[in-house]
């Protein structure tokens, strides 16, 4: 799976990415607007999408004097399912938390890496810290872990790299100033505990 952009998958590029900004906004934007939102694409190949999906039905276009202004129709038969596509990077998220929260000695679950930052690819790996509590009964762990991964790997395609640390290695490497520590500080998406503030 593209761990940037999830949809693409089973979207084709360019399309998904103009989607995806439509379906992050209720106002209308222009070509140029999405073209600048857009992870990529060219100015001419966003209109050449934008076309594409306007004849299909799923954005609409109006026209304002020399400017036109595209927005997703949510009332497409269609939209439900772009929209479900679209929400492949937090669904994602959501599986490996809720996975990783049935880990016996749990304390942190963290996403980092290119998956956090969301400019991975298909090859890329699944980075993720785990931190156990002291108590952890290890054979138990680690078969939690292997879990984990198939989960993971099975539902993507792609490798789950697990950054396994107790609290008391973590707590030194965070004394340490660990470029770990500084790189998951920077762009960790925090999966475990669970937290409203989380943004995915």
């Amino acid at each position: 799976m593209n761990v940037g952009s999830p949809h693409a998958a089973v979207m084709p590029a360019l399309s998904g990415e103009v989607l995806a900004v439509l379906d992050r906004t209720s106002g209308g934007l222009t070509g140029r607007e999405i073209q600048r939102l857009a992870k990529h694409g060219s100015v001419a190949g966003v209109w050449n999408a934008l076309n594409r999906l306007v004849s299909a039905g799923v954005v609409t276009s109006d026209t304002h004097g020399r400017t036109i202004v595209y927005r997703a129709n949510r009332h497409h038969l269609a939209w439900p399912a772009i929209h479900e596509l679209l929400g492949l990077r937090g669904a994602l998220f959501d599986l490996i938390a809720d996975t990783a929260a049935a880990l016996p000695g749990l304390l942190v679950a963290t996403d980092f890496g290119s998956t956090a930052r969301g400019d991975g690819g298909e090859r890329s790996d699944i980075d993720l810290l785990l931190v156990r509590r002291p108590d952890a009964i290890e054979v138990e762990w680690d078969l939690g872990v292997e879990h984990l991964r198939a989960v993971v790997e099975r539902a993507t395609g792609n490798q789950l790299q697990v950054v396994d640390v107790s609290k008391r290695q973590w707590e030194r490497m965070t004394a340490d100033d660990d470029p770990l520590v500084r790189s998951i500080a920077e762009d960790g998406i925090a999966l475990y505990p669970p937290s409203r503030s989380t943004q995915r």
